[in-house]
């Protein structure tokens, strides 16, 4: 579950990313209506595939706390777990709500 919860949003990111780079591959080499599109999706590509970088890193530094935090090496501030959390207003008020084990208390500690 700590998998999921912590490397779900940076893989969705990077499947958009390479979602996008694929559609603008493909309309690199196309001639007629559609030139101007692939002259501008030539010029913009090293920029979405720079950008596309980011969840990349984003996802292997949130790797990186998990098997530090797995070897006991890094702790957190979960009472359960000694794991990351993160802090949430919901219904009925502030929470922190761990991202390793998925526990939850009231209040912003």
């Amino acid at each position: 579950m700590r998998y999921v919860l912590n490397l779900a949003t940076p893989l969705v990111y990077t499947c958009i990313g390479l979602l996008i780079m694929a559609v603008m591959t493909s309309l690199i080499g196309k001639g007629g209506m559609l030139q101007g599109v692939g002259e501008m999706a030539r010029a913009a590509f090293p920029f979405v595939a720079a950008a596309t970088l980011v969840p990349v890193a984003w996802g292997c530094y949130r790797y990186y706390r998990i098997l530090r935090w797995e070897h006991g090496e890094r702790d957190g501030d979960c009472r359960s777990c000694g794991g990351d959390t993160s802090q949430h207003n919901g219904r009925y008020g502030a929470y922190v709500k761990c991202r390793m084990c998925g526990s939850k208390r009231e209040g912003w500690h």
